[in-house]
């Protein structure tokens, strides 16, 4: 039987990383830089995969990743790219510096992606006599409009949106 923290077949450690393989990890590319991610855990000294570590430095311990809130600033550049872009994470997330693409594509899908789909559904039930009860910010389409200036928009859920300016 398979434990879950290692694959029998390759001795390779699997799951949650330890604080002192962490540590490992940044100490060797802090030393030797980054070279051949496949190589790199043999010569680190860790029992995980080159995919694995890969992964762990460029979501986790690189140094220049922003952690926290997303501004509202950051919201809107991900309305955007996303409408033009649609799911190219790598691509939306090199707009962002310092968020990647792992954190763009998980914010979208917990935050944002329910915020456009609610106000694309109904946009009606958003309005009372002329009046929004939603704040600017989120409407993603009129607040865009204003912060964006002259851009082009193809489609929103169907919706041609046409170009406008500041």
């Amino acid at each position: 039987m398979r434990t879950p923290n290692s694959d029998m077949n390759t001795g390779l450690r699997k799951g949650k990383w330890s604080h002192e393989e962490d540590q490992m990890l940044v100490a060797y590319i802090s030393r030797y830089g980054i070279w051949n991610w496949s190589q790199m855990p043999r010569f680190a000294g860790l029992s995980r995969s080159g995919k694995s570590c890969r992964l762990r430095w460029m979501n986790y311990l690189k140094p220049n990743i922003k952690r926290g809130n997303f501004s509202k600033e950051e919201d809107e550049i991900i309305l955007h790219s996303h409408s033009v872009l649609g799911n190219k994470w790598s691509a939306i997330a090199s707009k962002l510096p310092g968020r990647t693409d792992n954190d763009v594509k998980n914010y979208w899908y917990t935050h944002l992606k329910k915020r456009v789909s609610h106000y694309n559904k109904n946009p009606a039930t958003h309005e009372q006599n002329g009046e929004s009860d939603m704040d600017e910010m989120e409407q993603p389409v009129n607040h865009l409009n204003k912060v964006l200036g002259s851009v082009r928009f193809m489609e929103w859920n169907g919706m041609e949106l046409g170009s406008f300016s500041l």
